[in-house]
């Protein structure tokens, strides 16, 4: 069965409340998880239906859907991919070409190490309605963890454990810069994770 959160506010003075379920990524959500990652990289683009097709692939192990209770679409979403494992898909070399260009020179070097053939390196995906409250995704944040820390252990084979264990787990988040020049995380869920 689906685990459930729930969301209650105010419509007219009236309060409502929503169960939202968490489901593995299917075939189904092509079309919602494309919607849901037009702004992944901030408008760049890149490959989506490859980034797609890598995610209800491996739905039954790692990705999480949310949606509301009778609801086919999903209000939102998140997997983790290994980026070696997928290297040589353009979805992922478009990533890694938008993503380098955002690192700073001083870290260029660990990025590289991080990305690169040797490197363990996960890559979050995540997606959500503009109009879809935070504090809702942040179990969703939990759910990838353990359900990475799942394939890990519990996967039937040697090889299919092994190609879940990172040692980096990367968040693309986009940051704004306040009046005063000092940067901010634009979706504060990612900023209250990043916190801990």
């Amino acid at each position: 069965a689906p685990e459930q959160d729930g969301l209650d506010y105010v419509d007219d003075g009236e309060l409502m409340n929503i169960d939202f379920e968490h489901y593995d990524l299917q075939e189904g959500d092509f079309h919602c998880l494309k919607t849901l990652l037009r702004m992944f990289l901030g408008g760049h683009m890149f490959d989506i239906s490859g980034l797609v097709d890598i995610l209800v692939k491996q739905g039954k192990v790692v990705g999480t859907a949310q949606k509301s209770s009778g609801d086919e679409d999903a209000y939102s979403f998140i997997s983790a991919i290994s980026i070696q494992k997928h290297a040589d898909k353009s979805c992922m070399q478009d990533i890694i070409k938008v993503l380098t260009k955002s690192v700073p020179k001083q870290h260029q070097q660990s990025w590289q190490s991080a990305v690169g053939e040797s490197g363990r390196t996960a890559l979050l995906v995540t997606g959500r309605l503009i109009n879809m409250p935070e504090q809702m995704s942040l179990p969703l944040y939990v759910a990838v963890l353990d359900e990475i820390n799942w394939a890990t252990q519990d996967l039937p084979s040697t090889s299919a454990r092994k190609e879940w264990e990172f040692d980096n787990i990367l968040l693309v988040s986009p940051l704004v810069k306040d009046e005063s020049g000092a940067p901010f995380h634009l979706r504060s869920e990612e900023e209250a994770l990043l916190s801990k």
